[in-house]
């Protein structure tokens, strides 16, 4: 999804700090899931897995958050676009109203 909306020069970029975050995450999340675990396992033993659903949670509200402002700004950079050519065919429309006939 992200690489849709950079320039080709910025993927690779862009797939090397999702690569570097892919492989930085075990290293945190297994140490801090085990001492959660550890920490309730007597009274709770499925608190990792709640907090697991959470992450999830939270991290679908920002994928559907991050896709709907992208499709807004897609839109706004259409509709520019499409004045932007508007604007333009007229100019030229307009040019050649003005011109004599020996112009033309």
């Amino acid at each position: 999804m992200i690489t849709k909306h950079v320039g080709p020069d910025e993927i690779g970029k862009i797939l090397a700090v999702a690569g570097s975050l892919q492989a930085f995450v075990p290293l945190v999340s297994s140490p801090i899931f085990g001492l959660i675990y550890r920490n309730t396992v007597e009274f709770m033993p499925q608190t990792h897995l709640l907090v697991i659903a959470g992450l999830f949670a939270v991290d679908l509200t920002l994928l559907v958050i991050i896709d709907r402002g992208l499709l807004k700004y897609d839109r706004a950079q259409k509709a520019a676009e499409l004045a932007n050519k508007a604007k333009e065919e007229e100019a030229t429309t307009t040019k050649k109203t003005f011109l004599s006939p020996v112009e033309a």
